[in-house]
């Protein structure tokens, strides 16, 4: 992985807070084939259009967590998914693959990273559709610890 700063002419289109709903943002997601992990979805409301797809994998013996985000197809490939924890230096993700439905981008995230996130209040991620226009993801981190806490039990 590498650090990128975001270019200070980009212009970006901010997602709104106001669209967070009440409920618990992130869930227990236990398939019948497979570990159980937790997720949350962005989405416009109310065409429940998806924005950005973040899923946490279990924390291992290390104290490590697997994270994947997915984005809408049509981004821009070069740029990236480029990540924020309020406001810190962005972390750089470059896109592995684009399946049907959208574009990953995996970390394998430490000790310290995790902590940062489980900590932290709001992620930001950050994905072009034009080389002149990116898009800010608000993404809470409201709830993840207590969440990635119960894929042990």
């Amino acid at each position: 992985m590498r650090i990128a700063l975001l270019g200070a002419t980009a212009l970006a289109i901010v997602i709104p807070v106001a669209t967070w709903a009440d409920d618990p943002l992130w869930h227990k997601n236990c398939p019948p084939s497979g570990t159980c992990f937790v997720e949350q979805f962005v989405q416009v409301m109310p065409q429940k259009v998806v924005l950005l797809h973040a899923r946490f994998d279990p924390v291992n013996a290390d104290g490590q967590s697997v994270v994947t985000f997915t984005v809408p197809p049509g981004v821009l490939l070069g740029g990236g998914l480029s990540l924020s924890v309020d406001g810190a230096k962005p972390l750089f993700l470059p896109y592995e693959r684009c399946p049907t439905g959208g574009c990953r981008a995996t970390a394998v995230l430490d000790k310290g990273a995790l902590n940062m996130m489980k900590i932290g209040k709001v992620l930001t991620a950050r994905y072009a559709m034009t080389a002149d226009k990116g898009i800010d993801i608000p993404i809470r981190l409201t709830g993840l610890d207590d969440a990635l806490k119960s894929l042990s039990k």
